[in-house]
């Protein structure tokens, strides 16, 4: 969305419904592949749900939501570009506290720019050696889904005009949502999409900065 000239304020609550929309199946089928561990999440879910709430509520102008955005989208770009760490073979025990942490302030910039968080969190887990890659899929899918309930929840005014408004393209990523939650529960990632869409990232970047 960012290579159009939707506002960034209505692109981030689109960009919030359908991560409803997609986590919630990925969620559905990373579970039913049996990934999903719930003590490594709600600590995560803890600190994040009230302050993605918290975000979605604040009124930031639209440059510095755009600056915010564009660095959120650079973070991600050089993410999936580069391949994420492996966990290590011995899997060590998280960090409550840490979790909460992480979770709140992860929760507070998803609400803000309107991305499910996923980007961020996955790659502190994997870092950190608390799970497995499907596992740590499974935990961001819930992780998105709910810190983006939360966020549209705090802009309930304007989420259905701008839902019904852009209705197609909701589809199409349920569509999309079903075939790649799909291939990543039961196949391994394909490293090559993952930079395909780092490098469509980094010239959605490149629009926003100079639109």
């Amino acid at each position: 969305m960012a290579f159009t000239t939707m506002a960034t304020k209505d692109a981030s609550t689109l960009a919030l419904a359908m991560n409803v929309a997609v986590s919630l199946i990925a969620f559905v089928l990373f579970q039913r592949a049996k990934h999903f561990r719930w003590e490594l999440a709600w600590p995560f879910l803890l600190g994040s749900v009230p302050l993605a709430f918290v975000g979605g509520s604040l009124h930031v102008s639209g440059s510095v939501h755009k600056w915010l955005l564009a660095m959120v989208l650079l973070y991600a770009a050089i993410v999936l570009i580069v391949k994420a760490p492996r966990p290590s073979e011995d899997q060590t025990e998280p960090n409550l506290w840490l979790q909460i942490g992480i979770g709140a302030g992860v929760g507070l910039l998803s609400g803000i720019v309107g991305v499910g968080g996923g980007i961020f969190l996955s790659p502190l887990i994997l870092f950190f050696g608390w799970a497995n890659a499907k596992q740590t899929a499974a935990v961001s899918s819930l992780f998105i889904l709910l810190n983006s309930i939360a966020g549209l929840a705090a802009r309930s005014n304007t989420v259905g005009s701008i839902v019904s408004e852009h209705s197609v393209v909701l589809l199409v990523a349920v569509v999309g949502a079903l075939v790649g939650s799909w291939i990543g529960a039961n196949r391994m990632p394909d490293l090559g999409v993952r930079r395909l869409l780092g490098v469509v990232l980094l010239f959605a970047v490149i629009k926003l900065v100079f639109r």
